[in-house]
């Protein structure tokens, strides 16, 4: 793991104790709050992904459930190269280095960087060579929101077959999770929320987001005065079963939940994130009919992330 700079030490910890306790500050009154990205030419931050994604699968009536588990850790580097007047701009997005730990059914847990050289993680070392040290070029708008993703025809033509989800959309959705606060304004305030909406692929189909973000306290951190804002979302799944067998049985999938909610944690000093972290789920029911027997299967994913600013210059 690399040494987090000292300069910024205290900071990552005091927020990492943020982010993992209750908050028991309320709401400060303040005046109004910048959320755009307001930035500098050469701004540079560094941030930390983890995450961990738990799957619980079962066949009611014939299986007893099952789980596994993928756990990633990642590092980021966000450089502004152009900043516009009234806030956005261009940036340079690049991830750095990734590690990944998948674990089956049965306990057998695999790793792979992108060095191990083992034959059982071939694709994914492939597709982690091809996503890092590429860097790609981001234009944002002035209330955070993505416009493009350019440089990520590259990775893909790396990546082989590995790459084929790796399109413009999923580079999007990862900047959406850095610096930017997507709907950011000049004239937010403490309890006055906002609404942004979109779309994100999923294996089964694609999940549209109708997200609420609601700034509700400000509070000063190793001397930088940081915007609390809760993050919430109502999710719908719509699935996609065009590429099933023409003679597959027929799947009913019914959604049993879907949510997402944590919280974002905003630099105003230099109008970008500083933390965050969320958890989101979705469990889905997929009955169909074989032999005249009726066959349920149930599957929840529940997936933990953390994002924390490691470094910045």
């Amino acid at each position: 793991m690399k040494m987090i700079h000292s300069a910024t030490r205290p900071l990552v910890l005091t927020l990492l104790l943020t982010l993992i306790a209750p908050a028991v500050a309320s709401a400060q009154d303040a005046d109004t709050l910048d959320l755009r990205p307001m930035w500098t030419e050469g701004q540079t931050s560094r941030y930390r992904i983890t995450q961990t994604e738990l799957t619980i699968q079962q066949i009611t009536g014939l299986t007893d459930a099952v789980e596994s588990t993928v756990n990633l850790e990642a590092e980021l580097t966000w450089t502004v190269t152009k900043a516009s007047a009234d806030g956005g701009g261009t940036a340079v997005m690049s991830l750095d280095k990734i590690w990944m730990k998948v674990t089956d059914p049965s306990g057998n847990s695999v790793e792979e960087d992108g060095r191990s050289g083992n034959e059982a993680t071939a694709s994914l070392r492939t597709w982690i060579n091809a996503i890092t040290n590429a860097p790609l070029t981001v234009s944002v708008e002035s209330d955070g929101s993505i416009a493009r993703v350019e440089g990520y025809r590259a990775i893909q033509s790396k990546a082989g077959e590995a790459g084929d989800n790796l399109d413009e959309r999923y580079f999007r959705e990862v900047a959406m999770d850095l610096a930017v606060l997507v709907g950011g304004q000049a004239d937010a305030r403490l309890g006055k929320a906002w609404t942004v909406d979109h779309d994100t692929s999923h294996r089964m189909g694609e999940i549209h987001f109708e997200t609420t973000y609601k700034p509700t306290a400000v509070e000063s951190i190793a001397g930088i005065d940081v915007v609390m804002i809760d993050r919430n979302s109502k999710m719908r799944f719509t699935p996609d079963l065009s590429d099933l067998p023409a003679d597959a049985p027929k799947l009913n999938v019914r959604t049993v939940e879907a949510s997402q909610s944590g919280q974002v944690l905003y630099d105003t000093s230099r109008h970008e994130i500083v933390g965050g972290h969320g958890e989101q789920t979705l469990a889905l029911e997929i009955s169909f009919t074989v032999g005249g027997r009726n066959i349920t299967r149930t599957s929840r994913e529940v997936t933990s992330s953390q994002i924390i600013r490691i470094s910045e210059q």
